[in-house]
């Protein structure tokens, strides 16, 4: 075997002569291993990010059984420049130390008011950035002081608002009707308007121990569900049928 190396060819000849043994012929040391740190040095780190000068929250929780760092920040130029280092430095050391002790786990870089995006610990792939959902609009016209009836029929003159809402009293019991004009506007507003003016209407039935529902009243095909207010029930979705003219109505019409 040829040789090129001239100093290991030269220790090759005097182990061969006998003026030096093999075992005289100690390896160099290997260097130093770095240290893998522990679930709980990173997560310590993650705590004391916003401490130790990074300008950004960081959380680790279990979500649906699934351990989830979450790092927020809440300017875009904080993000950009601490990105890479974190990535190195805690979001896959993170990641290792979950796979060590087989747990599910995940990153999760948050940037405020603008999207999200994630880091599965099982593929190390960071997705594409998805984009926060807008807040759902108040309902218009509410007001602290009023009461859930005066609330609801304030709402009915709210300009560029799809909403009828109304309270009424029949048989024993109050009944507040919320109804929308537009499958896409319900789907805005249907959250705020359960939130602000038809749970006060029932907490103040329940006070007062009448009897309450809500009904929600879906656009088009007239379909809807009733909230009851003391039970805290939905009842199933209920499409009316619709009504066949009568033979009166059909003669008289040709």
């Amino acid at each position: 075997m040829r040789i090129a190396d001239p100093i290991l060819c030269l220790l090759t000849c005097l182990i061969a002569s006998g003026c030096v043994k093999a075992s005289d012929v100690k390896p160099e040391p290997l260097p130093p291993q770095p240290k893998t740190p522990s679930m709980a040095e990173i997560t310590a780190k993650c705590d004391a990010l916003e401490a130790n000068g990074v300008p950004a929250k960081c959380v680790a929780r279990y979500t649906d059984g699934v351990l989830v760092m979450v790092v927020h920040f809440d300017q875009l130029n904080a993000l950009e420049d601490h990105h890479a280092a974190l990535d190195q430095d805690l979001d896959r050391p993170f990641c290792a130390a979950a796979k060590r002790s087989g747990e599910k786990a995940g990153v999760l870089e948050e940037l405020h008011g603008q999207g999200h995006r994630v880091l599965p610990c099982d593929t190390l792939v960071w997705s594409p950035w998805k984009k926060a959902t807008p807040p759902p609009p108040e309902p218009p016209n509410i007001r602290a002081d009023a009461t859930p009836k005066q609330n609801c029929e304030a709402i009915n003159g709210a300009r560029n608002v799809p909403i009828y809402c109304s309270v009424a009293y029949a048989n024993g019991m109050y009944t507040m009707s919320i109804k929308f004009t537009d499958v896409a506007d319900a789907e805005v507003h249907v959250r705020p308007m359960l939130l602000k003016v038809a749970a006060p209407f029932c907490a103040s039935i329940k006070s007062s121990g009448d009897g309450g529902l809500v009904r929600l009243q879906r656009p088009k095909d007239g379909a809807y569900a009733t909230y009851n207010c003391e039970t805290e029930s939905m009842s199933p979705l209920i499409t009316p049928t619709p009504t066949k003219p009568s033979r009166a109505t059909r003669s008289s019409s040709t």
